[in-house]
């Protein structure tokens, strides 16, 4: 269900599970190890690797400050923001002390015909997915064949 949101953010967390998910959403970028070898010191051999680092690490993003947050949207990059407080917003502040509407009576259900009941015309015997449609007991005898 999380995949299927337009939008989504998260908030900084200590936990790991998120941090680590959050890292493997935000990607790798490519970057570059060098390691040097020396023998009695002096330098003998220097190499650069590439590799695959990740964006924003899983400890990067639990550590994050509280007024931090990263945003997902399905037309644009992931993005780092801050936090908003609509406290600070006039506009925002009215709105959020306007009354809830009125909750509206739903009508009366229908009754549930009693479908145990073996009396019943109406009750499918099986549903037949590829047919599209139940299929209706029949006053054949069990040994008729259906033509």
């Amino acid at each position: 269900m999380l995949q299927e949101c337009a939008f989504r953010y998260f908030e900084p967390t200590g936990n790991r599970t998120t941090g680590k998910y959050l890292e493997d959403t935000l990607g790798e970028r490519s970057g570059f190890a060098r390691s040097e070898t020396e023998h009695d010191g002096k330098s003998s051999s220097e190499s650069k690797s590439e590799r695959a680092i990740p964006l924003l690490s899983a400890w990067d993003i639990q550590r994050m400050g509280d007024s931090q947050i990263i945003g997902f949207h399905r037309d644009i990059p992931p993005f780092r923001a801050k936090r908003m407080n609509y406290l600070n917003f006039p506009t925002l502040l009215r709105r959020s002390r306007a009354p809830a509407p009125p909750v509206l009576t739903l009508p009366s259900a229908p009754d549930i015909p009693d479908l145990t009941s073996q009396e019943n015309p109406d009750m499918p015997e099986f549903f037949d997915p590829d047919a599209g449609w139940p299929r209706r007991r029949s006053s054949r005898r069990q040994g008729d064949c259906q033509k």
